[in-house]
């Protein structure tokens, strides 16, 4: 596949045990139209297990390489609408009022990244199962001059696809319009697998 171009569009589905899909309710769509947030940047780290050596006849006799490291993705996401925000971290709304504390607890979603080759294939970047967090908010004085407008972070730690053919997986990729398909219903079929 080589280099992606773009970043084009983030899908959140909320594993909410409902095969229904409400955009606004369990699926939210972050695509650059006015108000309701755009993406920057995705950062997919963990994708492979940490090499550990056994030494053995006075050499490295084996490699340890199986399986996948602290799976995650840190987003740079731009104007998140609140109703988002609050719903993949699970904050309360209370009397008018966000609220976080020891009981808010963000649900498990599972996201898909879009993307293009450099000869413009569709790209898509999946991942079954994680929760969001947000560790901070950041304040800052107007200036004379505006910079551009920063992006929020977003973490987005992924756990292994628990039911059906896809158990045990955490990422997939897809390249092509047809595979993109593919990648898709498969992202679909563990997230009714999770109804």
């Amino acid at each position: 596949m080589g280099t992606t171009v773009g970043f084009k569009r983030l899908i959140v589905r909320i594993l909410d045990g409902k095969q229904d899909v409400e955009e606004g309710k369990n699926l939210f769509v972050i695509e650059g139209k006015a108000d309701k947030g755009a993406t920057q940047t995705a950062k997919i780290s963990g994708l492979a297990s940490e090499a550990t050596k056994s030494y053995g006849s006075n050499l490295a006799y084996y490699v340890s390489r199986k399986g996948v490291g602290d799976v995650k993705v840190d987003f740079t996401l731009l104007d998140m609408p609140d109703v988002v925000e609050h719903a993949i971290l699970g904050y309360e709304e209370k009397n008018g009022l966000t609220l976080v504390g020891e009981n808010t607890e963000a649900p498990y979603c599972a996201v898909m990244m879009e993307s293009t080759t450099l000869g413009g294939e569709p790209v898509v970047f999946g991942l079954f199962k994680g929760t969001f967090t947000r560790d901070e908010k950041e304040l800052e004085t107007t200036k004379e001059k505006q910079d551009e407008l920063a992006g929020d972070s977003f973490s987005f730690t992924a756990i292994a696809a628990d039911k059906d053919e896809y158990k045990g997986y955490y990422y997939l990729k897809a390249v092509g319009s047809e595979k993109v398909t593919k990648a898709k219903e498969a992202l679909d079929m563990a997230i009714n697998a999770s109804a």
